[in-house]
């Protein structure tokens, strides 16, 4: 179990504009403050690539929901995820940004991912932070993805400022939904298990 003094070392490195690498309910993933330009282009440095949108994880849908530009489908689509039990859990859901977000690694892009999670150490950390944080796989991008703390370690261990190590639940990224809100209907952009899938084919048009 991970112990309350490394969450809390966490959140100071992330509120100073640091990078950590933490393990959620899908995999370990680099995590920073999406609001820091300066934590941004350095993520962008160590995955080696050039500017792009990451995943915004959050344990609070109410938090979660100030990201989000709503109308009807997007409430319904949400709304499913959470009464089907699916949400909190390992489904990334991209769709159109709430205009008022104006981070830098977001300029002039219409959509944002999202996820919601109560993984107990992202919880910890986002509560405490008051906020969401990215969240990105531990790999440089093209790369095979690493999901072992040893591993991590060894390869990223003097390139981030913190490596919390603990169990992670999955042993794969999670599953990305695309929302088209205008036409009411969703694009599976990453698979995940089947009965989740099911449901969701079963209630909503998707776009191949």
């Amino acid at each position: 179990m991970i112990n309350q003094t490394e969450l809390d070392t966490a959140v100071n490195i992330i509120a100073r504009g640091g990078i950590v690498v933490i393990p959620t309910d899908t995999i370990y993933g680099f995590s920073c403050d999406p609001n820091s330009v300066k934590a941004i282009s350095r993520l962008n440095s160590l995955k080696g690539r050039e500017q792009k949108p990451y995943i915004i994880l959050d344990s609070k849908f109410q938090r979660l929901k100030k990201y989000i530009k709503f109308n009807r489908f997007v409430i319904l689509f949400t709304d499913f995820l959470i009464e089907n039990k699916l949400w909190p859990g390992n489904i990334t859901v991209v769709t159109d940004k709430n205009p008022d977000i104006e981070y830098e690694f977001l300029k002039d892009r219409e959509k944002i991912a999202v996820r919601l999670t109560d993984w107990y150490a992202v919880k910890y950390i986002t509560d405490k932070f008051g906020s969401g944080i990215v969240s990105t796989s531990v790999n440089t991008s093209g790369d095979e993805i690493l999901n072992d703390a040893e591993i991590i370690s060894k390869e990223w261990g003097n390139k981030v400022d913190l490596i919390i190590k603990g169990e992670s639940s999955g042993k794969k990224a999670s599953a990305i939904v695309e929302l088209f809100p205008d036409q009411e209907m969703i694009r599976i952009l990453r698979s995940f298990d089947a009965p989740s899938l099911i449901k969701i084919r079963n209630k909503f048009r998707i776009s191949e």
